[in-house]
């Protein structure tokens, strides 16, 4: 159902996260952090070093994240090698290449939240 207060679709359609960035966190002083803030943006330039810093963490705690899930996608994929290679599964087969499709992209979020990092300490001094 639509809101009928006037304004609030227009608000909706430049909040934060509106054009398909993903809020991963905010700075002490209230920024959005998003995934891919190591890329341009406008306001950007408004960013303190406090501000910086404060994304680094974020970036550091997905790269983290990502890095886990990559590890337990490379497991999962390992585990249905061989197990397709015992017996014919077919099925087996399918959940290895989904496997390894996962750690595909667990490792290029990881390198996305490492740039990020690197991008974020250079400007915070660090």
């Amino acid at each position: 159902m639509f809101s009928r207060r006037p304004g609030m679709l227009k608000k909706a359609l430049r909040g934060e996260g509106s054009r398909g960035g993903k809020v991963i966190g905010h700075t002490k002083s209230g920024k959005p952090v998003y995934a891919s803030s190591h890329r341009k943006r406008k306001g950007a330039e408004e960013w303190s070093r406090e501000d910086h810093k404060d994304a680094v963490g974020f970036h550091e705690k997905e790269r983290d994240r990502h890095g886990a899930a990559s590890r337990q996608a490379a497991e999962e994929a390992d585990y249905w090698k061989r197990y397709s290679q015992t017996i014919s599964a077919p099925h087996a087969r399918h959940r290895h290449g989904a496997a390894i499709d996962k750690k595909v992209a667990a490792d290029k979020a990881y390198k996305l939240h490492s740039q990020a990092i690197h991008y974020h300490q250079g400007k915070a001094g660090n």
